[in-house]
Parts: structure tokens; C-alpha cells; sequence
């Protein structure tokens, strides 16, 4: 976390930054992400090699919040890349694995676009939250090559998420609410294995 800080510092002067994960960790809070521009979070050598695991039944794996701290401000371009990120398990968890900070009530208010989330690996047997990926208020979001499994609800998309597009991914597991949109929603999907499951969507 002393790096995404540091980051979240230095992002703010108008930096572009980019924190790696080595290895394998585990943790008991939320890493929190301020949302500058140009900031890049990656591990090394995909999420095969490179994992954070969140112990906390009550804590998110990843939180992106908006630099006021409160849900203001505006993001253009953020990357979270080649990481696999794990929960304490879909049954006890309250937490979600990368959690979009959403603190604003008016509705005409975008957080952030320009998010793109590459390479990711959102879960895994045994290790989901209630949540895989909770994305409101981001606008022009791309999931691409990502598999978000073994969550309660694996994706929930709300308000101003109109241009979504998950690609070449997957998304599946024979139980539970796999997609979960919100009516002021849109989402692109093109080419995401469903494991020969089907794909339940509530809206």
C-alpha cells in the first residue's frame, strides 16, 4: 500500500505512475488505487506468477477511488494488468475483488473513463468475493482477457457504464448471478467463454 500512496502522491502532480507486484502476497485490507491519469498497477509475468489473496471477509481485493477521497473528480485513463486476485470465498465474503469507489448520489456525475482492465484473473475455486468487479460511474471501461469466476455476482455494471466492452475473456461457473446490470446500464460483449455454462444475466 506504501507504493499506491506514494503513487497516489506523485500522480497529483500531473506524473504518470506505474506500481508492480511481484510474487504473491496476502492481505487483511482493501489496496486502494487513487485514480489519477496515467497511473498503472501490473504484476509480472501474468496472473499465473503475480497474485494478491484478501483474507478479510469484509474488505474488497482492489478499491479505485476518486483522489477527493469523497467521489468527485475525473479519470481518463487507468490500467490494472496481468494480476490474479483472490477472495476469502463467494459464501462468507461481503467484499468485492476490484471495487469502483462510488460516494456520489447525484446521478449526473461521471467518476472516471478510459479504465481498462487487462489480463486479469478475478477469482478462483474456493477464492471469490460476494462480488467479482463492481463498476459504476466508469465510462469507456474495457475488460479485456480477463476470467471473473467463483463470486456471488461476478460483474455488476450501474449508472454511466454505457460503453463497457469485455472481451475475449470468460465469465462462468454454474451457479449464481453471473451479470448483474443496472437499467441505466450498456455493455459490448464479444467472444467470452461461458465454460458451457449458461449465462445469467439480471437486470
Amino acid at each position: 500500500q506504501s507504493a499506491l500512496d506514494y503513487a497516489a502522491s506523485e500522480g497529483a502532480t500531473g506524473k504518470n505512475c506505474h506500481v508492480i507486484i511481484p510474487g504473491r502476497a496476502k492481505i487483511t485490507s482493501s489496496l486502494i488505487v487513487t485514480a489519477h491519469n496515467g497511473f498503472r498497477l501490473s504484476g509480472v509475468g501474468g496472473p499465473a506468477a503475480s497474485s494478491i489473496t484478501q483474507t478479510s471477509n469484509s474488505a474488497n481485493g482492489i478499491t479505485i477511488q476518486m483522489p477527493s477521497g469523497d467521489g468527485t473528480g475525473y479519470c481518463e485513463h487507468l490500467v490494472i494488468e496481468n494480476l490474479e486476485i483472490n477472495g476469502p470465498g463467494a459464501a462468507t465474503s461481503n467484499g468485492t475483488g476490484i471495487y469502483t469507489h462510488d460516494d456520489r448520489h447525484n446521478d449526473d456525475h461521471y467518476n472516471g473513463g478510459g479504465l481498462l482492465l487487462s489480463n486479469l484473473k478475478i477469482g478462483n475455486n474456493n477464492k471469490g468475493f460476494h462480488t467479482g468487479l463492481y463498476l459504476k460511474r466508469w465510462d469507456a471501461t474495457r475488460v479485456i482477457d480477463c476470467r471473473i469466476v467463483y463470486h456471488y455476482r461476478n460483474v455488476y455494471c450501474d449508472t454511466f457504464t454505457n460503453t463497457v466492452t469485455f472481451a475475449g475473456g470468460g465469465n462462468a461457473q454454474a451457479e449464481s448471478i453471473l451479470w448483474d446490470f443496472g437499467k441505466a446500464s450498456k455493455v459490448t460483449v464479444i467472444n467470452m467463454d461461458n465454460g458451457n455454462s449458461p449465462q445469467f444475466a439480471r437486470v
